[in-house]
């Protein structure tokens, strides 16, 4: 019985685990699309309000396309979030 609970514990810190560093990578892959398209850190934050990688990456192709600043880029995501606009556009 302890070593089933203790299997079940390394199996349950493993997945913790694994997940943390897959939000990580998420964030770092984050960071070094925002540093390629020269967007500020508010921009990034901005982003994060989005809640799924693949939105927010073509967010940052329209922001950089349109070189949008951060107040534009608050306005565009608010409005993807409220459902007014789509991401692709």
């Amino acid at each position: 019985m302890l070593h089933h609970l203790q299997a079940e514990w390394v199996i349950s810190l493993f997945q913790s685990v694994l997940h943390s560093l897959d939000e990580n990578f998420l964030h770092l892959h984050l960071l070094l699309v925002v540093l390629e398209n020269n967007l500020t850190e508010r921009h990034a934050r901005a982003l994060l309000r989005l809640e799924d990688q693949e939105s927010r990456k073509r967010v940052i192709a329209r922001v950089a396309a349109n070189n949008l600043n951060v107040k534009q880029t608050e306005k565009l995501i608010e409005d993807i979030i409220a459902g007014r606009e789509k991401a692709e556009r």
